[in-house]
Formats: C-alpha cells, structure tokens, sequence
C-alpha cells in the first residue's frame, strides 16, 4: 500500500455514477487511471500505449477514450505532462480530514490519560505509609491485642477430638460375624474381605458398632420390603461401607413414627444422594402404596429420586400413587 494513499475511498455507488456517463472505452482507461494513480501514489507519466494495452484495445481507441475523458473534466494533465484524475484529490481531501479527526481523538485520549494519572497519584498519596512515631504506637497496641488472643486462646478449651479406638484381630472377627449376620444377603459376591477391613477402619476412626448395627439392620429392612433381598441389587459390603450409612442414624431412627410435624426434606435430600430407601419405619418410600410424605414435598425431589420399585413408572405416575391430604383425611 502507497505511504501517501494509505486507502482509496472509491466507493461502488461513486465508481458506478462515474461510468454511467462513459463509454465503455472511456470506463476501461478510467479506471486503469485512477488504479495506477493510487498505486504511484500521485499523477503517472504512463504512455497510452501501456494504457491501452492493460485496458486490452488499440491505441488510437485509447487516445480517443483519453480526450473525452479530458473534455467531460473527469482527467487533466498536471503543468509537466501527467495524467492526473479529480477523484484521487477528493481521496486525498478525505483522507486529510479523516487524519485531522485522528489527530484531535488522540489529543483528547492523552488528556483524559494524564488527567488518570494524576487522579492516581493523588490516591497514592492518601494511602502513604504514615510517620515512623505513628507506626511505633500501631504496634504497640498490635503486640497487646496479640498478647489478649494468646492468653484467651491458651485459656480456652481444646476442642474435643474422637478418640481412635485400637480393635484386636479377635474382636473384629466377632464383630464381623454379628454384622454379617444382620447384613442382608446377596446372588453374587459380598466382597467379605474388604469389607472386614473396612470395618476395622470405621471402629479405629471412632465409630460406634452398634451404629453400624443400627444402619445394617435397616438396610437389610428396607431391602426386605422392596423385594430385593437375595439379588443382584443388594450392595456389595465394601460399597456399603463406602456411603457410612450410620451417619444417618440420627437423622432418622428406624423406630419413631411418623408424625406430622416430620421433617422429610432432609430425609428426602439424603434419599436422593444414596439412591436407597432406609426410613421404612417412618413410611413407605416414595412412589409405593402407603406412603406417608405428602405429594407436594415428594414432588420437588421427583426428578431426583431413584427408579421406583414399581418398575416401569416415571415420577408422574409415582406421585399418582401418592395419597392426597383430602385421601388421608377420609
């Protein structure tokens, strides 16, 4: 690109107006003008030979294109001997006004900088370190309120920690034993290996066996009642352990009823992240005859909730299955 014709503001809707009063002749020699105009940057001394030949016609075509062009004032020659074009000085009007217009938004972009700056600098200022003598007083009073915490931290309490209980190898066969036993069976591997050491792990972290207990006999419960017992669908031990059921031992016990002040979201919300039912003492799960949660609670966990033992059922008809308090109440 030419340095003094960065860009060449020769739009369709002018080029068209132009050659709509030309020949065809005449708009071939234009046009080569005004490219090699802007290709040099200024007016050429090109032969119109070496017109003619580019616009592919004769020379005596091309020097009578040429005079027309002169006479409708469209191209002149300069004072020694160029062919010029009025349209590459209305380029460089426009250009000379489009670098004005970049001049004055660059001016107006360094003042708005300079006045960031010194705004800047006035905030720096502001946030200066502050003298020797005034920082010596700060931290005196940092190192007393230092001194208050560590003797309020010192006289505090320890928090109380879970003592890690040591099981000998005969206790754990024993406890084993009983939890297997109240473990519900399974077609298929239980995994007893790996489950014994995990069992071992839950009673050093702390874990009370009769929690495990508690959280055994209610899986193997609520197996029971979805039919599942002696399957495939039964959970392998190690997994069993793995989710730490007896975590929600207090959440919900497997002998309190129901009553109608019953929390069942929290009971909900767990039943949707361990994909099983463990609350059968408090009412059928979702989606079976009896259930005792009402619809419009099972409904905002619908989509969540794992397949019903009514296999072959959406959340839909799940919840139709759900009584209504107006059922309830007859």
């Amino acid at each position: 690109m030419n340095a003094r014709l960065p860009w060449f503001k020769c739009t369709p809707e002018k080029l068209l107006g132009a050659l709509a009063a030309m020949t065809t002749d005449e708009g071939y020699i234009y046009i080569q003008i005004i490219l090699r105009i802007y290709e040099v940057g200024g007016p050429i001394s090109d032969p119109v030979r070496a017109l003619a030949r580019r616009s592919g016609m004769t020379e005596r075509r091309a020097n009578v294109a040429l005079g027309l062009l002169i006479e409708s004032g469209k191209v002149n020659f300069t004072n020694d001997g160029k062919i010029d074009s009025v349209t590459t000085h209305e380029a460089l009007d426009e250009m000379a006004e489009f670098r004005e217009a970049q001049s004055r938004a660059a001016k107006i972009g360094s003042e708005k900088r300079a006045e960031k700056r010194k705004q800047k600098q006035q905030n720096d200022s502001a946030d200066a370190v502050p003298p020797l003598s005034q920082l010596r007083i700060e931290n005196k009073d940092l190192d007393k309120s230092k001194s208050i915490l560590c003797a309020e931290a010192h006289d505090a309490p320890e928090p109380e920690k879970k003592k890690r209980t040591k099981v000998t190898p005969t206790e754990i066969d024993a406890k084993f034993e009983e939890f297997r036993a109240a473990y519900p069976t399974r077609a298929g591997d239980l995994g007893l290996k790996q489950a014994k050491e995990k069992l071992r792990a839950a009673l050093a972290k702390g874990v009370q066996f009769e929690e495990i207990m508690t959280a055994a006999r209610r899986y193997r419960r609520n197996v029971s009642e979805r039919g599942k017992d002696g399957t495939e669908f039964v959970k392998q031990m190690p997994a069993w352990f793995n989710a730490q059921p007896w975590l929600e031992n207090a959440l919900a016990p497997v002998s309190s009823a129901p009553s109608d002040a019953t929390d069942w979201r929290p009971i909900l919300e767990m039943f949707c992240k361990s994909q099983t039912w463990q609350w059968g003492g408090l009412s059928p799960e979702p989606g079976s005859p009896g259930c005792k949660i009402p619809a419009e609670i099972i409904a905002e966990y619908a989509e969540r909730m794992p397949a019903s033992p009514l296999a072959g059922m959406g959340p839909a008809r799940r919840l139709s299955l759900v009584p209504s308090q107006s059922e309830r109440a007859a």
